[in-house]
């Protein structure tokens, strides 16, 4: 005659299981991971709102030192204190000050580290975008990656990945409190 024991565990001591997530809701998950990163990576030049510019020069001390990658964001609207990139009376370059102050339609700008205005005078159309996002020695990690695109990818590969590890995290946990009924 085998005896059976009737072992239960006292409900503050149980373990709770999370709820398992469907593929569905973790591919929209996904989706909505990459869509997102789409949506702040992509450069201007293909039709997105962001840029990607690396500090040349000490005009922008100790707010954005040479060779930091900045990200900039297109806006509808700058204000007094914000850092702007804009394009400079004609010439290529594209400088990236503080703004200091309104004039009409124009904006007033200046370097952190410069003690005078800029001599030239920036309209909307000129503005490239708002500084969104430093990051200090980004350039040397940007010539890594080769371009945004590139970027692009490997944060969704990332999201992927962390996606993947959640979802499996979940198995062995329900797996283990599945066994532990059985028995």
């Amino acid at each position: 005659m085998t005896q059976q024991l009737d072992v239960r565990v006292a409900p503050e001591t149980a373990r709770r299981t999370p709820p398992r997530r469907s593929p569905r809701v973790l591919a929209l998950l996904l989706l909505a991971t990459l869509g997102a990163g789409i949506w702040f990576l992509t450069p201007s030049n293909v039709g997105g709102s962001t840029n990607y510019l690396v500090t040349v020069g000490t005009s922008m001390l100790p707010t954005h030192e040479p060779g930091a990658l900045v990200v900039t964001r297109t806006q509808d609207q700058y204000a007094v204190g914000d850092i702007i990139a804009f394009h400079r009376d004609g010439l290529g370059d594209i400088v990236m000050h503080r703004v200091v102050a309104v004039e009409g339609d124009r904006f007033v700008t200046r370097g952190d580290n410069n003690a005078l205005d800029d001599a030239y005078r920036p309209a909307l159309s000129d503005v490239v975008g708002k500084a969104w996002i430093h990051v200090p020695e980004g350039a040397s990690a940007m010539s890594r990656l080769g371009s945004p695109l590139s970027m692009a990818v490997v944060f969704g590969v990332l999201a992927m990945f962390a996606v993947s590890v959640a979802h499996q995290r979940q198995h062995p946990t329900q797996m283990r409190a599945a066994r532990h009924e059985e028995i």
